[in-house]
């Protein structure tokens, strides 16, 4: 994390753009420490407001372009995606939400860490409407944003106020990620249950 926090600080406010629209472009990318970093130059001194809205473009840059992907792609995408058992269940549950609840589904995916990559996607899939999916987005991704970073702000306080339990902070987050890479390891290799086999017909029913 601190190569990373050193690697995005050297780009500044691009490096905190685009790594959070490459994460809302559906790749799996760490952007806990572009927070960090977004927060710390509000501390020195940058427009919180600003960095908000620049949080939030990116947010929609991403999330609009993967929507054009999904859209324009859907069939591609399909194929390709046809072996992931995962991706193929989270778009089928998302795209039945988004055929019930419609902009509601949008809105709320922006809160949701593991959908929000892919929702941009099965909206496309979906056929939502583009000035609905861009409205709602911005208004969660903004909502998300602020709740974020104030969350970070908190991180920051409790890690600069109590430097004795730095130790157990971080044991803490490596047990808690950790522990979920090896449970979806685990739930990755589950073997599906064998179909039992058809019974055979007795002779009088043949």
């Amino acid at each position: 994390m601190e190569a990373l926090h050193r690697f995005w600080g050297s780009l500044g406010l691009s490096g905190i753009f685009l790594s959070v629209m490459v994460e809302n472009l559906g790749l799996p990318f760490p952007i806990e420490g572009s927070y960090v970093l977004a927060y710390l130059l509000i501390q020195r001194g940058f427009s919180y407001p600003l960095m908000v809205l620049l949080l939030t473009a990116a947010h929609l840059t991403g999330s609009l372009a993967a929507y054009g992907v999904g859209y324009w792609g859907e069939g591609y995408l399909a194929r390709r995606l046809a072996g992931n058992r995962e991706f193929l269940r989270t778009r089928t549950k998302l795209r039945d939400w988004y055929a019930r609840y419609g902009a509601l589904t949008v809105f709320a995916t922006r809160f949701v860490g593991y959908v929000r990559p892919w929702s941009s996607f099965v909206a496309g899939f979906a056929r939502v409407n583009l000035l609905s999916f861009t409205f709602w987005t911005a208004l969660g991704s903004l909502l998300f944003n602020v709740l974020l970073l104030e969350f970070t702000r908190y991180l920051i306080h409790v890690w600069q106020s109590y430097v004795s339990l730095h130790a157990v902070i971080a044991l803490t987050l490596v047990l808690s990620f950790g522990g979920l890479v090896v449970w979806k390891i685990l739930r990755g290799r589950k073997k599906p249950e064998p179909i039992p086999p058809p019974e055979e017909k007795s002779g009088s029913e043949r």
